[in-house]
């Protein structure tokens, strides 16, 4: 046993007055701390160390508070007279949650059931169809024209829709009469998808009452249905060609966002197709780029407007029933004031 220098010069003494490796007398206290404690800052050689002192060191370092340190070299607070397992649970009971950095997803609680994953959206220019000689023609739209193939729908062996860029309108009808021999040319028009201001005036009192209207601003762009093979704009314009002598035929539709503007005429493929653009022009007032002699064909020349567009108001039905509805003439056989008293019963209920 290696003994320590006293503060005397006597080396078989503690400072204290105590023998190292003896405990300290009953009631005394080196140093004025706890009876039975080591003094820690005296080095103490590792091979003279007795057990008892062990017992002591540990005990002192359980009292201070501290612990050794973990495997992963941190080092926690040690509290006395708990069983290792109880401590864990307190100190992760006692811990504050933690919260996921911004931007990372949260991991889901064991148990919880996970979301579906969203279908993603169809392909417009993807019918669901098993008619293949049908979806073969569409092939052919798509393999000519690319991107400007918008949208399409197949009416199992009966129609094949095909919606185009209006930049493209007229190189759809020259691949529909070149390439799949729609040589006859149906018709040709143009539709306005918004909603009428001003309900439904045409319909007869015995009717059941028409929907209300979804707006009451005269010239709402609101759009209701875009139809077959869908629509971004309030107008569009559509044609129907087919191949004579076969059940085949297309209808073709482009968006025109701006009427003004309006589509490529397709007088050089379908030379039918100039009365109709000088209607589609004078109804709704879209325009086709190229026409030799778009100016009206009904309405006389200075009329102002566009009655098929859904915010021109009709004023003569609005002051008056279609004819027919009241205008009721007696039926053969029948005395004239049999059939004027039966119409003015009908205008009475009107």
């Amino acid at each position: 046993m290696i003994r320590l220098s006293s503060a005397d010069g006597d080396p078989d003494l503690h400072p204290d007055g105590v023998e190292v490796g003896a405990r300290p007398a009953e009631g005394h206290s080196p140093a004025g701390g706890d009876p039975g404690a080591v003094r820690r800052d005296e080095p103490i050689a590792d091979e003279d160390v007795t057990a008892e002192q062990a017992e002591a060191t540990t005990e002192a370092a359980l009292a201070e508070g501290h612990a050794d340190a973990t495997a992963a070299g941190q080092s926690e607070a040690v509290q006395p007279d708990v069983p290792a397992p109880e401590r864990a649970a307190t100190t992760d009971a006692d811990s504050p949650p933690v919260t996921p950095p911004p931007g990372a997803e949260a991991e889901p609680s064991p148990g919880a059931e996970a979301e579906p994953e969203a279908e993603p959206p169809r392909d417009p220019t993807v019918p669901q169809s098993g008619d293949e000689e049908r979806l073969a023609l569409l092939q052919v739209f798509k393999d000519e024209l690319g991107d400007a193939v918008v949208g399409a729908e197949i009416r199992d062996g009966d129609e094949l829709w095909v919606r185009v860029t209006p930049e493209a309108w007229r190189e759809a009808a020259q691949i529909a009469r070149g390439k799949l021999g729609c040589t006859y040319f149906c018709f040709l028009s143009g539709m306005d998808w918004s909603v009428s201001p001003f309900g439904r005036s045409e319909n007869s009192p015995l009717d059941p009452p028409a929907p209300e209207a979804t707006t009451d601003t005269p010239g709402s762009t609101d759009t209701g249905a875009p139809g077959v093979a869908g629509g971004e704009t309030r107008f569009q314009v559509l044609a129907r060609v087919a191949r004579p002598h076969s059940s085949v035929a297309v209808i073709l539709k482009a968006d025109v966002p701006d009427p003004a503007a309006g589509v490529p005429s397709w007088i050089p493929v379908y030379s039918g197709a100039d009365w109709h653009e000088r209607e589609t022009w004078e109804m709704f007032g879209i325009s086709f780029s190229g026409h030799p002699n778009l100016r009206h064909i009904y309405l006389p020349g200075d009329f102002e407007g566009h009655p098929l567009r859904k915010d021109f108001p009709l004023l003569a039905r609005e002051l008056k029933p279609w004819p027919g509805i009241v205008d009721v003439e007696p039926m053969p056989g029948e005395d004239a004031t049999d059939g004027a008293t039966e119409g003015a019963a009908e205008e009475e209920v009107s």
